[in-house]
């Protein structure tokens, strides 16, 4: 019954739209489907609202930089690392920036190597989130002129347009506190952000109580504490960026 709520759809096969993040631009998405008699799924993560650039955003402005190539900004950052002795983890060992930069091996179908190794350090390799928001904020003050907080007002939704949203129909769920890899956290930090992310979207009424508890795992991360989680706080489905079609099963893995 969750699941038709939503799906709205007897047949076997339907589809559903999702929106992650919190942009500006999902309230003209939202819109155009209101108009249409559509519904969508939208994840805004908690300090996005709340006027936070997010990491991965300020990331984008970093490699989309026009004048400059991606191994210039790698030697920023390697000097930044350098200098204040920053670790790093690599297949589950503590290692320094020069090792870091010879061994990375990870590869993926979007990025060049340099380009997917900037983003893995500053998304989540280089241990410590204020470390890591230490380097994003001396590039985003090198190369971006302008405050952090500016651009978040201009790129994220605010709590009124989030409920202008809500009034036409739309649907809402977590996407975590601060927009972390999940599988990177442990047990408790990992229930903080689902569990305290659902609690704020309740608060502001973007959650009715009838509707599904819903969570899109940041970067489609999550492992078997994060499935676990989901159980014990009842929820009822998990998004993530696996390509395929989902199969809703009444076994609680499946839904997750």
């Amino acid at each position: 019954q969750k699941i038709k709520y939503f799906l709205k759809s007897d047949t076997k096969k339907a589809y559903l739209l999702t929106f992650d993040d919190g942009y500006k631009d999902h309230l003209y998405c939202a819109k155009y489907l209101y108009d249409r008699n559509l519904k969508a799924y939208f994840f805004p993560p908690i300090n996005s609202i709340n006027g936070t650039l997010l990491d991965v955003n300020a990331i984008h402005m970093i490699i989309g930089l026009r004048d400059k190539e991606i191994k210039t900004i790698l030697k920023i950052v390697a000097e930044l690392c350098l200098s204040s002795n920053f670790l790093f983890t690599f297949k589950n060992k503590k290692i320094n920036i020069i090792s870091y930069l010879e061994l990375f091996d990870e590869r993926n179908e979007y990025d060049d190597r340099d380009t997917l190794m900037l983003k893995r350090i500053l998304q989540r390799d280089l241990i410590g989130d204020k470390n890591r928001r230490y380097v994003i904020d001396k590039l985003l003050d090198k190369f971006i002129d302008k405050k952090s907080f500016d651009i978040a007002s201009e790129l994220y939704l605010n709590i009124q347009e989030l409920i202008n949203m809500k009034k036409m129909g739309m649907l809402f769920g977590s996407h975590g506190l601060h927009h972390k890899w999940l599988n990177t956290l442990n047990t408790v930090q990992q229930k903080n952000e689902i569990e305290k992310s659902l609690k704020s979207l309740n608060n502001m009424n973007l959650i009715s109580f009838d509707e599904p508890k819903t969570v899109c795992y940041p970067f489609g991360a999550y492992d078997l504490n994060t499935i676990n989680i989901m159980k014990s706080l009842n929820l009822d489905l998990g998004f993530t960026t696996k390509i395929g079609s989902a199969k809703f099963k009444e076994e609680k893995d499946f839904m997750y």
